[in-house]
């Protein structure tokens, strides 16, 4: 890189080690999930690179150009975005990532002060990834020590750092591009470790992952790197077979299982709902962090199914969210980063970061962990601008310019908008309006969402105006005829109206998809005061018998109605089906007596003493149980800003 030869500050050596510690601790924060709500790190992060004086706009790389683009784009995302609140968090993290993105760019080019930050990761890394081997065989251990066969079905359980299985392994896959970055001697312990780590996770997606990252490492990488590449993948290979051969071959067919076939399935389904959505509003996308908000009346009003946040693969959420304008720039960025990998292409880290970014492009096309995972999107970002390094012999003199008030005043302002929580909640009020019970203002803030929609009519409107609250209400019914509260809630209008057969059918129903409705406080009250109504429901309910090919879900709900009727031998015989079929339900093995299993699943793997831990308490069944389990988790994600 050619010297600049104007007369600007020269900072002080001293800073330059101080901002790569800065860069360090911001890597911790986000692998480590530590608390960090006020962004100070943030701040003082952007406070280092105003030290150390960002590039001017007149030297950018395309490659720098489509990152600024990207997250200018996050930005003005908070501007239409349905639910402003999590477009916020997204863009403050995008702001976040390029702050970080040109401290590296300068800090690279300095070969000291690199090496504390590519040491200093090694070693972070190294404790995450130690760390998760050591808990995956305590999760073994109390998994098999209750009495089931293998691990496959219960990963669940084991969320090393506090990470679900399929994020931590595309964590492991960057983990794994960068500590074969290094060139020092501990470099092939941390990539064995790193490949172990990998395996151990069963995840059908960084399998494929791990596979074309090995492919393209003997394609493309230097003699030596292979050599590392391919023994620390075999080393692995050997140790993960050896003790886990039944995981490692369920995870290796791919589709043999129930529970691959499922999330197979909800894939393709989830990509579909997308496209449909998308087509709505092609152009400009529904806005960061709305790709759920979008696709609720489609997918979400299920309450047979878990509320997730996360896409089947990057490009339908991209699609949704930011749509046509959105996804260019992520083209022109691929574009821009195949650009880079080729003119470097003679350098062996081009090539050890290409086959990363290839193989975290596969994984994220299974499931889209990018921007639902702060450290994903930092270290992706890390690696372009290492990507792009020029060593020098000392740093560089860079004159403060324009570039560097704009990110330093746009960090700035950022970090004061999200600690003064009134700026927050004026940008959406949702959530206040909420907490005050003030259910109509919050619908008509946000009309399109059903869950607003059913809180006025339960909660305001049955008092002001019953006949239009019934008629919402019955709308909501009809519309998504397996949502358990909405059900639940027209069945008890039709009783208050004396239209007890309608009522019938409809808690009947909202019991087969929620069968501990059958405790609920209104069927209590009913089995009091109208015990024939109540004996109706519960037949109901029983009618709708499982058939060949059922599910498992349809086999363990019906088990639990028969069960609670009295039938034990017929709901014996659906519960020993379901657990056949899919192991890691929990609610089976408390109905047949298997209570050390259902400790396991209620209490998790690490828990100190599962043998003499009590039997969970489950809390009393009303609306308020269901609004929790249905509704809550929504209002966390859409309309509170932490």
């Amino acid at each position: 890189m050619p010297k600049n030869n104007n007369t600007g500050i020269h900072p002080n050596k001293a800073v330059w080690y101080a901002t790569a510690c800065l860069l360090l601790v911001a890597m911790g924060i986000f692998l480590y999930r530590v608390d960090d709500s006020h962004l100070v790190s943030f701040l003082l992060l952007a406070g280092g690179l105003t030290a150390i004086h960002v590039l001017p706009f007149g030297r950018w790389t395309v490659l720098d150009t489509c990152v600024g683009m990207i997250t200018l784009y996050d930005l003005v995302s908070c501007l239409y975005a349905d639910c402003p609140l999590p477009a916020i968090r997204v863009s403050l993290y995008s702001l976040y990532a390029l702050v970080a993105y040109f401290t590296f760019r300068r800090l690279s080019a300095w070969q000291p002060a690199e090496r504390i930050v590519r040491s200093g990761s090694d070693v972070l890394m190294g404790i995450a990834v130690v760390l998760a081997i050591l808990s995956f065989f305590v999760f073994r251990s109390s998994v098999l020590g209750v009495g089931f066969e293998d691990t496959y079905h219960f990963r669940f359980l084991f969320r090393p750092l506090g990470y679900i299985t399929n994020v931590w392994s595309e964590i492991l896959l960057l983990i794994l591009g960068w500590t074969c970055l290094s060139r020092r001697r501990y470099a092939m312990v941390l990539v064995i470790l790193t490949f172990t780590a990998i395996f151990l996770s069963f995840s059908r997606g960084v399998y494929i992952a791990s596979g074309i990252f090995l492919i393209g490492s003997m394609a493309v990488m230097h003699k030596a790197d292979k050599f590392r590449v391919l023994f620390s993948a075999l080393a692995a290979l050997a140790l993960v077979t050896v003790c886990c051969p039944k995981e490692f071959r369920t995870t290796l067919a791919m589709n043999s299982t129930v529970s691959q076939q499922q999330s197979t399935e909800s894939r393709i389904q989830g990509t579909e709902a997308a496209w449909t959505v998308f087509k709505e509003r092609p152009l400009e996308g529904y806005g960061n962090g709305n790709y759920m908000y979008a696709l609720d009346t489609v997918t979400g009003q299920d309450s047979t199914k878990p509320f997730t946040s996360m896409a089947p693969n990057t490009l339908a959420r991209l699609l949704v969210e930011k749509g046509i304008a959105g996804t260019s720039l992520y083209a022109l960025l691929f574009l821009a980063v195949a650009r880079a990998l080729w003119q470097r292409r003679k350098q062996r880290e081009s090539r050890i970061i290409g086959c990363t970014l290839l193989a975290l492009l596969a994984k994220d096309m299974s499931q889209s962990a990018w921007e639902e995972v702060p450290f994903l999107m930092l270290m992706v970002y890390l690696l372009l601008a290492y990507l792009q390094r020029e060593e020098e012999e000392e740093p560089e003199r860079i004159p403060f310019s324009a570039s560097g008030y704009a990110i330093a005043g746009l960090a700035l302002a950022t970090v004061l908008v999200w600690n003064i929580p009134s700026m927050l909640r004026a940008t959406d009020p949702t959530g206040t309006y909420l907490e005050r019970k003030e259910y109509r203002k919050a619908w008509m803030r946000h009309p399109e969402d059903v869950q607003l929609r059913y809180l006025y009519a339960s909660r305001t409107l049955v008092k002001e105006n019953p006949a239009e609250a019934d008629s919402i209400l019955r709308k909501l019914a009809t519309d998504f005829p397996r949502n358990s509260l909405y059900l639940r809630a027209y069945a008890e209008r039709c009783y208050i109206r004396d239209d007890k057969g309608t009522a019938c059918r409809m808690m009947a129903e909202a019991i087969r998809y929620t069968p501990r409705l059958l405790d609920d406080e209104r069927m209590r009250y009913w089995k009091q005061t109208d015990s024939i109504f109540h004996a109706s429901v519960v037949r109901k309910a029983l009618e709708d018998k499982p058939v060949n090919g059922a599910s498992a879900l349809d086999y363990a709900r019906y088990g639990y109605v028969a069960h609670w009727a009295g039938d034990t031998i017929t709901a014996n015989a659906s519960l020993r089906e379901a657990v056949k079929i899919l192991p890691n339900l929990t609610t089976p093995y408390l109905l047949l007596g298997e209570y050390d299993k259902y400790k396991l699943l209620m209490y998790g793997a690490f828990h100190a003493d599962l043998e003499h831990a009590p039997l969970p308490e489950y809390p009393p069944v009303n609306e308020d149980y269901l609004l929790e389990k249905q509704v809550d988790v929504k209002v966390r994600n859409w309309y509170r800003s932490r």
